[in-house]
């Protein structure tokens, strides 16, 4: 068997060659690529990437921290609402049967847990009288009148009705203390 050697200097410069047009297409690709990386990685201000995603990462810390303080916030706030008037009922009569129109009334003002005040207001042709009646536990160490105890009764259906029945808590003090009322000022100034 016979092996022409002669072809053989051809095939090499002709790989050669396809080898060389190849290194040139890679070549172009490479330096391609690398201008869209700069211009990607740096931007007019010749700020890197890795800065900016360190900042965005500081950002991401800072704004984790405020919702934490508004988390906190907010607790607060729903525990100090549990206090406010929340609960009303009023309830208009007449006193004297000889009397019409239902002038006088009997109004309950209580927050989360049946602590607040009732005011009545008797209204006669000669005077009017206004009652009121400190609540605690929707009861009262002054003895009630039927139309008081009612409006009490009126507020606590309408709570029921308005707020999902849920079991309510006693508070820790009945006073809110004024050190929580200037944390949260505080907290709410350095939110802003």
């Amino acid at each position: 068997m016979l092996y022409n050697f002669d072809i053989l200097p051809i095939v090499s410069i002709f790989l050669s060659l396809i080898a060389l047009i190849f290194l040139a297409i890679f070549w172009r690709r490479l330096s391609a690529f690398q201008k869209f990386q700069k211009r990607f990685f740096l931007s007019k201000e010749n700020i890197d990437l890795e800065d900016i995603i360190l900042s965005q990462q500081e950002n991401l810390k800072r704004v984790t921290s405020d919702i934490q303080k508004l988390s906190q916030a907010n607790k607060i706030l729903a525990d100090l609402e549990q206090k406010c008037i929340q609960r009303i009922g009023m309830v208009r009569f007449s006193p004297f049967p000889s009397e019409g129109g239902n002038q006088s009334f009997a109004i309950a003002l209580l927050d989360a847990y049946g602590t607040g005040v009732v005011i009545s207001s008797i209204y006669g042709r000669d005077s009017q009288r206004v009652y009121a009646k400190p609540i605690k536990n929707s009861e009262s160490h002054i003895p009630l009148t039927e139309e008081e105890k009612r409006a009490i009764l009126e507020s606590q259906e309408i709570e029921t009705i308005v707020v999902a029945p849920k079991v309510m808590k006693k508070p820790a003090t009945e006073k809110v203390e004024k050190p929580l009322i200037k944390g949260i000022k505080r907290s709410i100034k350095r939110i802003k």
